[in-house]
């Protein structure tokens, strides 16, 4: 039982992993934003894309706290 929390404390971060779009949204109130182009991060792979498309995912699946966390990241970026 120690190794494994052993393990478990020395796994480093783990990937978030965000959750398919549903058929109904759960705010469809709320526009998808974007990152205006030219701008540092506005590349569809780039990691703050990443991070508002995962954040967005959550709200509309209306997971509030981790929709909460992962824009509250992406404005410390």
């Amino acid at each position: 039982m120690t190794l494994a929390l052993l393990l478990a404390a020395c796994g480093g971060r783990r990937a978030v992993v965000a959750p398919p779009l549903p058929q109904t949204l759960a705010h469809p109130e709320f526009l998808f934003p974007f990152i205006p182009e030219g701008t540092a991060g506005s590349g569809p792979s780039s990691p703050e894309a990443l991070a508002l498309d995962r954040g967005w995912r959550f709200l509309q699946n209306h997971d509030l706290a981790n929709a909460d966390r992962e824009f509250a990241a992406l404005l410390k970026r």
